[in-house]
């Protein structure tokens, strides 16, 4: 082990862990199926950011077991992160809308994203990092991660830090500065194959500079104080009435919750035109687009919830936003905190998103402002709630359980816990970054984020994010095959797949007839 090199984990074994993926797919500005300059950009992303060089490894001392992240030791090949795909070398116009114009197909298609979630990665391994890279076409790349080590908002900026780094890598008057900072450049002809070393701790741990970020946790409230200040009226706690004045029950879920199923993606955008009308309905009535998006899907799944029940809903927050609210004057001198807070370029990365309290809602027969807005208030309470980790009381309490299967598969054969998740990265930034007065600027055109559902996760799953140039983007998903037993395939099957396709198609027509429709009218 290396000092500043692993970050130690004492919430618990990993044996039983079972991958979950989030993908995000990015379009560039300038051609990206040039491998030499992705090895470059690479190179120099994981040496700046040595999150990404590392894998979790079970750990056992005096203390008990548990987990850490660790820079893999063994030489990693540049086709152990990246693999190109069938016809990425083909060449298409470099603008995407004569791309669009010339009928391209579509980079992304929701069997791509299928294909992609079946991506798995091996824990314990000294060979292999929890990232992998697809050359989709001349201008796409899918950057797939282990959930682990990262949420989405890492993804975000990851893809901001490479399309910096393709810039820099690609103008050749930063090349000395990268053969002393980063090394290897890949021979005179800048010629590099897939079978090239991208990383070798053995010779290259001399150019990590930075330490492995600390655990997020070590700089939160203690996590046994309560979220809710004992609050027994708090949001969360609150079961919703029917109209008749009773307690309604909680909606029983699609099916038993099993580890034998496949998940199905539905990409839903609104054009930049649509996304700034849906912006501005929104900010006109004092709510986000998050909680606008959260009541229409109710509104859209109301054939699914029915009547009789209340669903559970959560919407993920982004704990790392707490750090900022710190100050360095409060700590040590060598605190591991201190270069976050003194060098606001620094990006925080692991995985420190929180899944929101599990918000009841009843039936939404009908679409109500008012309803988003009381959404809304939640939302923001859930934000600036910088306690939200009491919640994993559990697991702290368990941790000196060992590997304790029960505990971990308690939820199979029930109920998935929520009936839906909502992930929402906002609007990305997208610099442009000049190189040289002829070559096209470097930037980011459009992005595609998306996870599959969990074995322990909701019904339905929203990722979303928006560009300035692809507009809104929201993956909706879902259960495409669910298969335990041959019964229970038959008897669920109107629930899963093609069954459920009007979901997607119903949702997007009632984003637009409130979100954009009425902003006409306004107008």
């Amino acid at each position: 082990m290396h000092e500043g090199l692993s970050t130690t984990q004492k919430e618990g074994s990993i044996a039983l862990y079972q991958n979950i993926v989030l993908k995000l797919t990015t379009e560039y500005s300038q051609p990206i199926n040039d491998l030499p300059l992705l090895y470059r950009a690479l190179r120099k992303t994981f040496i700046d950011y040595p999150i990404l060089l590392t894998n979790v490894f079970d750990r056992e001392d005096a203390e008990g077991e548990y987990s850490i992240f660790k820079i893999i030791e063994k030489p990693v090949k540049f086709s152990d992160v990246v693999s190109v795909r069938p016809g990425a070398s083909e060449k298409q116009s470099p603008d995407m809308e004569l791309r669009a114009m010339a009928g391209d197909k579509p980079r992304i298609s929701e069997a791509y994203m299928k294909e992609v979630y079946e991506t798995r990665f091996t824990l314990n391994l000294e060979d292999q990092i929890l990232l992998k890279v697809l050359v989709v076409d001349q201008f796409n790349l899918t950057f797939v991660f282990e959930h682990i080590y990262s949420d989405g908002v890492p993804g975000i900026y990851f893809n901001q830090l490479f399309v910096e780094n393709l810039a820099w890598v690609s103008d050749t008057k930063n090349d000395a500065e990268y053969v002393k900072k980063y090394g290897y450049l890949g021979g005179s002809n800048r010629d590099v194959g897939l079978d090239a070393i991208l990383f070798d701790f053995s010779t290259d741990k001399g150019l990590i500079l930075r330490p492995l970020p600390p655990l997020l946790d070590n700089y939160l409230p203690p996590l046994d104080l309560d979220y809710s200040n004992n609050d027994p009226n708090y949001f969360d706690k609150q079961i919703p009435l029917s109209e008749s004045g009773k307690p309604l029950k909680k909606w029983p879920g699609l099916f038993p919750t099993t580890g034998n199923f496949k998940s199905a993606f539905h990409l839903i955008n609104l054009t930049p035109e649509e996304t700034s009308r849906v912006a501005a309905t929104c900010r006109a009535h004092q709510v986000s687009v998050t909680s606008f998006l959260k009541v229409v899907q109710t509104l859209s799944l109301y054939r699914i919830f029915g009547d009789e029940y209340y669903t559970t809903q959560r919407v993920a927050v982004n704990m790392r936003r707490h750090l900022y609210l710190l100050k360095p004057e409060d700590f040590p001198p060598n605190d591991a905190i201190l270069p976050y807070l003194e060098d606001p370029t620094l990006r925080f990365w692991g995985c420190c998103a929180h899944a929101g309290l599990a918000e009841p809602m009843a039936p939404v027969k009908n679409f109500s402002w008012k309803t988003v807005q009381k959404i809304h208030g939640h939302l923001q309470e859930n934000i600036v709630n910088d306690k939200l980790n009491n919640t994993h009381t559990d697991f702290l309490n368990h941790k000196d359980a060992g590997r304790d299967e029960e505990f971990f598969t308690r939820g199979l054969n029930k109920p998935r816990p929520d009936a839906v998740k909502i992930s929402n990265l906002g609007l990305v930034k997208t610099p442009v970054y000049k190189v040289g007065p002829e070559a096209t600027p470097w930037t980011i055109e459009n992005m595609v984020f998306s996870q599959d559902c969990g074995v322990m996760g909701s019904d339905f799953l929203l990722c979303i994010l928006s560009t300035k140039k692809g507009g809104l983007n929201i993956v909706q998903t879902f259960i495409d095959t669910y298969e335990p037993d041959k019964e229970s395939a038959e008897k669920y099957r109107h629930l899963t797949g093609k069954n459920l396709a009007w979901i997607p198609v119903l949702f997007k027509e009632n984003i637009l007839k409130y979100g954009v429709e009425e902003q006409k009218a306004v107008l």
